[in-house]
């Protein structure tokens, strides 16, 4: 199914809004942000850093494929509300029984062909985040871009419909605020590590200087 120059325009919107939420990559900008906490493992013996936030290469990587699942979240709303839009036409009630059913079976055959390709991308991002703080990131990004679609769909849904898209908007939300929480707890936690293990790395020094200086 063609998607209208609208939708085209809608997606694109979409993703500028990605790219501007994860401007340095979420998780990448805290990688950063902590210094190379790998290295300071390395050196204070404290390796639970590195792994518990995982690389930065696969911190892109897990935005990367975010990106992909937002835009396809995005196109599968999208062929909805194109669906939706025929349906509120007054041609519509004009239109014989089986180009409804064509239609809808059109509609129906594009979403499925989306579903695969969510699953895949989903399967990706699970085999990319291999630590908890990427898996909650992850976790962050999905609930985002679910919210994205739902309330664009909200805007074109009527009656029912989108009572049920708003309570589902809410609910999204709700969830999104608690993972946002547990983000920044990680983020905190991975902060405090990298910490302790600067200060425990600089203790090293200081004492292997001082013993160095009694030797000679």
């Amino acid at each position: 199914m063609i998607l209208s120059y609208e939708s085209y325009l809608i997606l694109e919107k979409s993703e500028a809004v990605f790219e501007s939420e994860w401007s340095d990559g979420q998780a990448g900008q805290t990688l950063t942000k902590i210094g190379a906490a790998t290295g300071l493992a390395a050196i204070a013996g404290l390796a639970g850093v590195a792994s518990f936030i995982g690389s930065r290469a696969k911190a892109l990587k897990v935005k990367k494929q975010l990106k992909e699942y937002q835009q396809l979240m995005m196109k599968d709303v999208l062929i909805e509300i194109e669906y939706l839009k025929k349906k509120s036409r007054p041609s519509w009630k004009k239109l014989q029984a089986d180009k409804k059913q064509a239609l809808e079976d059109a509609k129906k055959k594009a979403r499925e062909a989306i579903a695969e390709q969510l699953s895949l991308v989903d399967a990706r991002i699970n085999s990319i985040a291999s630590t908890e703080y990427l898996r909650k990131v992850a976790a962050n990004g999905r609930l985002k871009a679910k919210l994205m679609a739902t309330n664009e769909l909200t805007k074109y849904a009527e009656g029912q419909y989108q009572v049920k898209l708003k309570q589902r908007s809410k609910r999204l939300k709700d969830d999104i605020q608690s993972s946002d929480t547990e983000v920044k707890k990680l983020e905190t936690e991975a902060k405090a590590k990298a910490a302790e293990a600067e200060k425990k790395s600089k203790d090293n020094k200081q004492t292997q200087a001082k013993s160095n200086a009694k030797g000679q």
